[in-house]
């Protein structure tokens, strides 16, 4: 069993010592109620996290201003004093496992959005706007104005004293408000607010004095800062250790947080498994603030393994390190570590779309693609599904991750399950997103769900479709109980889509491929002129461009107004994604689609003028809608089994995340 020798050791971080050296940083969660307030959903989530051993949790950025609301992001009013009693429960619930809780505060400055309250813009030390909203030019902050906000940091740090936290932390980072005022890029005041270091540092001086004279100095005061703006013009490392040396040097702090990058940088700051970070990227940054501080030091970014963490800790790169989605995918990681099941934690898969992307949505929260109770702890329990009433025999039609993940929670509950799976691999349609370039970390969920159906002793039957020819000989072997049919989806071969709802014509071509026939190996001569053909705006088009680009001319055409629109954004991939395509020499035509497919062309339009042309194209590859597998199930109706059930993909195609927890759900039921 591997030794840790640092990352279990309590630390002592003012007045408070924490247990062990693993966080649970913070994050947005959406976990909160309309009116701001904390709910079951957000206690459940933050208990889950501390009964799986972290020593200290900060929950994420509140705002600290009732006229300063960055929806979609909004969690909790710090403003005002009916959050208090909500976060006391909170507290409580935590303090229960030994686990120490801090609160991040937070002012949003030009990250604001006013949509939500014309009467009240985004402010900020200078009229710059925000990269991602440059339409909203915010208000330039008055001094009155920037004293009145640092009161608001005072009285929103005693609300969560008063909440019985353990401390707050200061957000001076990511380009909010405090940190605007630092960074040249958005600080271009002449005033005693602007201009030299000592002036833009003015603010974060007057803020932190005034919220350790609020809270004293029982309670703990962190900050957190960042590395390097990571864009041009901003702040660099050397200057970044400058900032967090004077903070510091105010005496008014208890520990630094570090992470990296500005929403102009903010696939660096959440970068995906397509950036291709290597797990603890931000060490040597966070290394050189350190070296120049006396108080603790957090490290965050990709640690995912804890001999890494030991490392980081044992090496003097920090004292602590900082965990969110690796802990929403595993809650338990440090228990299963301490008691040498380390293998037995839930990877995350970094694909960003249910911890991040879903938080983009009004009224979104917190999810996770591999873990099906991630949000869900108040009425799931995430540590063990319990014991079922009566043990059953339970068939699972499918190994993707919907089954999978079926059949390891069945198991797990006492049931006897066993897998019918009709190819000679596992996977379902994971297996085409692996073989994408950059895409292979995603496969880590896939490998450990195999190994957890493995330690159940789930027999795994590959190869072994259930059909009308096999179905009465499967159901008279198996005599199940319940059949959970997680059979997946197909391409349209036909080209059908939501646009037209329609074949394409030409599709029978033999020219015509679909993604699942270029990625399993069924086609294996493509031509020169690749034309894809996508509707679905996700990793498909730009994957398969990346990986048949060489030698080839490559054009994807899309009925959205760019490659990749409908996700890449939200996932923090566009950056990566579309300067990758620019190196390759991939054309994208964007608001077109394909009427007809010759040998050699396709009649292409442009879906709003319909202005029509010809594409050369000695290969088209459509990515178009997928059909449901749900034969088997028709099957079973058919034979009157009443006890089935449709999970993932073969219900409706969604992705990866919807069937896991279809999966799970089933298996509850079950």
């Amino acid at each position: 069993m591997a030794t840790y020798s640092y990352l279990f050791r309590p630390l002592e971080i003012g007045p408070m010592t924490i247990k062990n050296r693993v966080i649970f940083g913070p994050h947005v969660t959406g976990h909160w109620s309309g009116e701001f307030l904390p709910t079951a959903r957000a206690k459940a989530y933050y208990e889950e996290r501390a009964r799986g051993g972290v020593g200290m949790i900060i929950v994420g950025a509140a705002s600290v201003d009732e006229t300063a609301d960055y929806y979609p992001f909004t969690q909790h009013a710090l403003y005002k004093d009916e959050v208090i009693p909500g976060l006391r429960e909170i507290a409580d619930a935590v303090h229960a496992f030994g686990t120490k809780i801090v609160q991040q505060i937070v002012h949003p400055g030009v990250h604001q959005i006013p949509e939500r309250d014309s009467l009240h813009p985004a402010r900020a030390p200078s009229q710059i706007p925000a990269i991602e909203e440059p339409f909203y030019i915010p208000k330039e902050l008055e001094i009155e104005e920037i004293v009145e906000i640092e009161d608001k940091f005072a009285r929103a740090a005693q609300r969560v004293k008063r909440a019985g936290f353990d401390g707050v932390e200061v957000h001076v980072a990511h380009g909010y408000l405090l940190w605007a005022f630092l960074t040249p890029l958005k600080n271009k005041r002449s005033d005693e607010y602007g201009g030299t270091f000592d002036k833009r540092f003015r603010f974060v001086r007057e803020a932190l004095d005034k919220v350790r004279a609020a809270v004293g100095r029982d309670f703990v005061v962190g900050v957190r800062v960042i590395s390097s703006d990571m864009y041009p013009g901003g702040l660099d490392v050397d200057e970044c250790v400058r900032i967090a040396k004077t903070i510091e040097q105010t005496g008014n702090v208890d520990y630094i947080s570090v992470s990296t990058g500005l929403y102009r940088s903010l696939g660096v700051m959440i970068p995906s498994h397509y950036a291709g970070f290597e797990p603890g990227y931000q060490g040597e940054f966070t290394r050189k603030i350190k070296s120049e501080l006396t108080r603790p030091v957090f490290q965050v970014g990709k640690i995912n393994d804890a001999a890494l963490a030991d490392h980081i800790i044992a090496s003097g790169a920090a004292d602590a390190v900082i965990m969110v989605r690796e802990l929403i995918a595993e809650p338990h990681f440090v228990k299963k570590v301490e008691e040498g099941r380390a293998e037995s934690a839930r990877p995350c898969i970094y694909c960003n779309q249910k911890c991040l992307a879903h938080i983009f949505i009004p009224g979104g929260h917190v999810e996770c693609n591999v873990n099906p109770t991630a949000g869900e702890e108040f009425r799931w329990a995430a540590a063990s599904p319990g014991k079922a009433a009566a043990r059953k025999k339970v068939l699972v039609v499918g190994a993707g991750p919907g089954g999978l993940e079926c059949a390891r929670t069945a198991a797990e509950r006492g049931h006897d399950v066993v897998i019918y799976e009709r190819d000679a691999q596992i996977g379902g349609q994971m297996r085409f997103l692996r073989a994408l370039p950059g895409r292979s970390e995603p496969g880590n969920i896939l490998d450990w769900l195999e190994r957890e159906v493995r330690r159940l002793d789930v027999p795994v039957k590959l190869s072994r479709p259930v059909t009308e020819e096999t179905i009465d000989a499967i159901l008279a072997a198996e005599k199940p109980d319940a059949v959970v049919v997680a059979a997946g989806a197909r391409p349209a071969r036909d080209g059908r889509s939501g646009l037209t709802t329609e074949p394409i014509p030409g599709w029978q071509g033999p020219n015509v491929f679909t993604y699942e026939d270029v990625l399993n190996g069924a086609a294996t001569k493509l031509g020169k002129r690749l034309l894809i053909v996508d509707e679905l705006g996700d990793r498909t088009a730009p994957g398969l461009a990346e990986k048949f680009a060489e030698g080839r001319q490559v054009t994807i055409l899309t009925r959205w107004p760019n490659v990749f629109h409908m996700w890449g954004l939200y996932w923090n991939e566009t950056a990566f994604v579309y300067g990758r395509l620019d190196e390759l020499g991939v054309r994208v035509v964007p608001s077109s689609w394909v009427k007809e497919i010759r040998p050699g062309a396709a009649t292409c339009f442009n879906v709003f003028s319909s202005r029509e042309w010809e594409e050369a194209a000695d290969s088209v590859i459509l990515i178009t809608m997928k059909y449901s597998n749900m034969e088997t199930y028709k099957l079973l109706k058919s034979k009157g089994v009443k006890a089935a059930y449709l999970v993932g993909d073969a219900k409706s195609p969604r992705h990866i995340g919807d069937a896991i927890r279809d999966g799970y759900a089933a298996a509850l039921e079950i």
